[in-house]
């Protein structure tokens, strides 16, 4: 799907998505307002085979992967694999790469609403968020093989915007892997 009207003249951004669930990313992303940030394309994968085709060394005219979220429900289903295969590529060791942590308050919820602040307040949202998160601290360290830029959830999405803009500068311009 392609939105916003941003860098107009530009090729949109290629943003993955893999979660085993379509609506829960695209829900996710664009209620983090992602529709404001930049013009993009985003993808929604939800098995590993359909992922080659974006990480392969680019095609001609083909825009390389900018940026990667994984859910954290697909983890131990080959988003850890996922992530350490591109951490191991020389091209794409730097692709700035986030865990998109749904806590089991937001899975078990009938109506989730992690982009509402009152929801999230009334729901003790911080807890559950700093919970899901929890697993994946040790992927923050810079070393790990299967490092990962940052944990995100709805609680934090909209304050983690300039820095994934930044490591997605830092992959572009800069040589020097994560």
């Amino acid at each position: 799907m392609k939105t916003s009207t941003y860098f107009i003249d530009d090729e949109p951004l290629q943003i993955l998505f893999f979660d085993n669930e379509e609506n829960c990313g695209n829900n996710f992303f664009n209620s983090g307002r992602g529709t404001a940030w930049f013009d993009y394309d985003l993808h929604m994968i939800d098995g590993l085979a359909k992922m080659d085709d974006f990480l392969k060394p680019v095609k001609h005219n083909q825009r390389a992967v900018d940026l990667l979220f994984v859910s954290n429900t697909v983890w131990s289903d080959g988003g850890e694999q996922l992530v350490r295969q591109i951490r191991s590529s020389q091209h794409l060791a730097a692709l700035p790469v986030y865990c998109v942590a749904s806590c089991s308050h937001k899975l078990n919820a009938n109506e989730a609403q992690c982009m509402n602040i009152d929801w999230r307040a009334a729901t003790n949202c911080d807890h559950y968020a700093k919970l899901a998160a929890q697993p994946f601290q040790s992927n923050l360290e810079a070393g790990h093989p299967a490092y990962l830029h940052g944990i995100l959830c709805g609680n934090n999405i909209s304050g983690q915007v300039t820095k994934i803009i930044n490591n997605m500068n830092q992959y572009w311009f800069c040589s020097d892997p994560i």
